[in-house]
């Protein structure tokens, strides 16, 4: 794992100045190298908060894409920021050209102002109908609330359930209840 571990040890020294503050923040690619990576160290960062009695919300910053916030939901993160929405299309769980979907869900007489316009609109409508969804994931806890394939959701899962057995996290968490 990268040196976040080593950053994430030290929080209980200052977690009396982290209370101060609203929200956590970190950015995505700072979690590490791999999903891999980047799952487990979110999961400790977020259990490890709790451990300190930190209510504070967990931000990923750079991480919007439908995928990845999801992911990210089931290892603990609350808020989600990043500029795909405007760079790509989303279609279900993955990102498209832009360009691409507008190719394939425009007329092709429509200039290219009014097809990323469209898309634009339908990205919104999907960050609505994942607002929701995380809403209702949070509310239950249960992963099958998210909208994502089997495999996926196994493999986040499998994360998480290896971050809670790694030295790290019995080191700066304790034994996993989980």
């Amino acid at each position: 794992m990268i040196p976040i571990v080593r950053t994430l040890a030290k929080l209980p020294q200052v977690a009396d100045s982290l209370a101060k503050f609203d929200i956590f923040g970190i950015t995505e690619k700072s979690l590490g190298y791999s999903y891999y990576e980047r799952i487990a160290n979110l999961h400790l960062l977020c259990c490890l908060l709790k451990k300190l009695h930190l209510n504070l919300p967990v931000h990923v910053f750079g991480a919007l894409d439908p995928l990845s916030v999801r992911t990210y939901a089931m290892a603990g993160a609350d808020i989600f920021d990043g500029l795909t929405w405007i760079r790509f299309a989303y279609r279900g769980n993955r990102c498209v050209y832009l360009s691409n979907d507008i190719l394939t869900q425009s007329d092709l007489n429509e200039n290219f102002t009014e097809g990323r316009n469209a898309v634009y609109a339908r990205n919104y409508l999907e960050l609505l109908k994942l607002e929701l969804e995380l809403k209702d994931y949070r509310r239950t806890g249960n992963p099958e609330r998210l909208k994502m394939d089997q495999a996926t959701k196994s493999k986040v899962a499998f994360a998480i359930n290896q971050a809670q057995h790694s030295d790290a996290y019995k080191k700066l968490v304790g034994v996993s209840s989980h």
